[in-house]
């Protein structure tokens, strides 16, 4: 009998989230435990190197994603910047994994009691000031009530 070559299906993962994480997302404040999940899944494939700001913004875009749509996502915006295309199947493969691994951790974060508005610290442009703090760069803030310059990995605010 001769078997029939037929292609694999077009990975899709659906995207519950996407709402909820627009409305975390603005004005750049996540829920810590959100900004954990975000940045394993975008470390889980690894030695592929998946910025968890490119993550969160096809989470924050997509209902369903698959290859096909990270891929016209990505090369928008790579061609109109630097006017070149990505091409590597297996880079936008692992892209959406990784989100489909960030899907599956806020589920499992919602299940065991998680809030999407639980505490809070602010991601976000590097004139973001957290009470006192203002933000230097990526790795500083300084304290503008003693001028003591402080490490800027988390702001945790108390939920309002």
């Amino acid at each position: 009998m001769e078997a029939l070559l037929m292609p694999r299906p077009k990975a899709v993962t659906e995207n519950p989230y996407k709402k909820q994480l627009i409305n975390a997302y603005l004005d750049h404040d996540l829920p810590y435990w959100l900004d954990d999940v975000i940045t394993g899944a975008s470390r889980s494939q690894g030695s592929t190197k998946i910025s968890p700001m490119m993550l969160l913004t096809l989470l924050t875009v997509y209902d369903s994603l698959s290859t096909l749509e990270i891929k016209t996502f990505l090369n928008r915006k790579r061609e109109a910047i630097e006017g070149r295309t990505v091409t590597d199947e297996s880079y936008f493969r692992d892209i959406r994994r990784a989100c489909e691994c960030a899907i599956n951790a806020i589920t499992y974060q919602l299940e065991t009691g998680k809030k999407w508005n639980d505490e809070q610290y602010v991601r976000g442009s590097l004139d973001v000031m957290v009470g006192q703090f203002k933000r230097l760069n990526s790795r500083e803030a300084v304290n503008t009530e003693t001028g003591e310059v402080v490490k800027a990995s988390l702001y945790i605010l108390p939920s309002k």
